[in-house]
């Protein structure tokens, strides 16, 4: 974490409290481009990194992610504040009980065209371990445990759960076919479940 600060020029950064600037959207061609973006993508690189133990930048780091073809001064910004936000939580990181539960629970959510730029959609997901959010899948396969049950997936997208969960195939739906496969599939092989909510 200091060869990172150290590397960013931020000895003494101001401590934010959050990984991202709330209500900021970064585009493509916003601001002036960064006269060396070598920097930026040594640091972007670092943060890939550091998400495997710190899942909670996860999001930032794959909206600066979409830059490093040709960062600008304005996504540099948004390097600074996450360094700045690692400086100030220095404690933060994956925490397992010493007892904990092997069950896995996901939780997915999307952006209908949410990128500025491409107007292509945004999706993020979160697993957890027991109580302990981790941003891998296939963690305890790899350790020979295998999966006892289907993992619970919460999404807030009523319509997916029904497409998934109804094994009638309407016409409606045939825009969404190939992904509607895969998801149907690993619902089927009872991979995942989908809760619902009322």
């Amino acid at each position: 974490m200091e060869e990172l600060i150290t590397l960013a020029g931020l000895p003494n950064g101001k401590v934010v409290d959050t990984s991202l600037e709330v209500y900021v959207k970064y585009r493509k061609e916003e601001g002036d481009l960064l006269f060396d973006p070598f920097l930026y993508c040594q640091l972007v690189g670092s943060f890939n990194y550091l998400t495997i133990t710190r899942p909670d930048i996860s999001f930032i780091v794959q909206q600066v992610c979409q830059f490093m073809h040709a960062p600008r001064y304005l996504h540099l910004a948004a390097i600074h504040h996450i360094i700045r936000y690692l400086i100030g939580t220095p404690d933060m990181g994956l925490f397992f009980l010493a007892n904990f539960s092997l069950k896995f629970i996901g939780y997915s959510d999307a952006v209908w065209a949410g990128c500025m730029d491409t107007r292509c959609s945004i999706t993020g997901l979160c697993t957890f371990l027991g109580s302990a959010l981790i941003s891998w899948r296939c963690f305890l396969a790899e350790l020979g445990y295998p999966q006892l049950e289907p993992t619970p997936l919460h999404v807030d997208n009523t319509s997916a759960i029904q497409v998934t969960a109804n094994s009638v195939f309407h016409e409606w739906t045939k825009h969404i076919k190939v992904d509607r496969h895969s998801i149907r599939k690993a619902y089927d092989d009872r991979i995942i479940s989908l809760p619902r909510h009322h």
